[in-house]
């Protein structure tokens, strides 16, 4: 009985070996057989619009990536301050004097005075407060405009008695500084080559009282001197005009008598 029963299993296991067999050999064949002409193209179509659909996921993501640091990059420009006053006023310490309709009304501020002089250097660095965004978008960030039309120290005071000329500060530094350019590098004369850097300790500030305007103007107190000038005390002083950006009005609005 038991020679049966296991004869039995035997059998069963050889018929369900040979089904598995008989099984992959079909699967085999129908792996072997060979698409249509419309299932192949319905398969190279399919290729085609999932490597489409890959490739445009892989453009949105890196386009979001781009944007994303470029938000993120822009806000931190437009959160970061600036202060963008020239050096020759930060390099040294000076008495300065606003005029407003040709009469001075800050009286003058020296650092022997440190509350005036706080209150008048907060104001002046509202003047050319800046975020980094505003300063590479307005160019205060790059070079200065300088002009040269050889314009008398004496006609530059004269024409500060014109009615459109007459607000203004007035800076006496107390160390000699000299002119350069926004990058630090000594200012070169347009028109004397020969003449040496310039080296100058009188400084007058344009003020706007139209609020909104953007544009600082100084004129600087020079004498052209060369290596084989001997009596620079004997030279003429001509000024040169330096543009560049700042809110001036900010420092009108401060001291006009009219606001008060």
């Amino acid at each position: 009985m038991e020679n049966l029963d296991l004869e039995k299993e035997n059998n069963e296991e050889v018929a369900s070996e040979e089904t598995s067999v008989t099984e992959n050999k079909q699967e085999e064949i129908v792996k072997e057989k060979p698409l249509t002409d419309d299932e192949l193209y319905t398969k190279i179509q399919t290729e085609k619009l999932l490597k489409k659909k890959k490739a445009k996921q892989i453009t949105f993501i890196s386009v979001m990536s781009v944007l994303f640091a470029l938000v993120v990059v822009v806000i931190c420009l437009a959160s970061i301050p600036v202060q963008l006053k020239p050096e020759f006023l930060t390099k040294t310490q000076y008495n300065a004097n606003v005029y407003i309709d040709g009469s001075s009304y800050s009286g003058s501020v020296s650092p022997n005075n440190d509350e005036k002089y706080q209150e008048f250097n907060d104001a002046l660095n509202k003047v050319f407060a800046r975020t980094y965004l505003a300063g590479i978008f307005d160019g205060s960030l790059m070079d200065y405009t300088f002009s040269e039309k050889r314009m008398t120290h004496s006609d530059f005071k004269e024409s500060l008695k014109n009615e459109e000329s007459n607000d203004y500060v007035y800076f006496e530094l107390l160390e000699a500084q000299t002119l350069k350019n926004r990058n630090g590098s000594n200012y070169s004369s347009r028109v004397d080559s020969t003449a040496l850097p310039f080296e100058f300790t009188e400084v007058y500030m344009m003020l706007s009282n139209t609020e909104g305007s953007d544009e600082a103007v100084f004129y600087v107190v020079v004498k052209y001197v060369h290596k084989d000038t001997e009596d620079i005390s004997e030279l003429t002083e001509y000024v040169i005009k330096l543009t560049t950006r700042g809110n001036t009005f900010a420092l009108y609005d401060h001291y006009n008598p009219q606001e008060e």
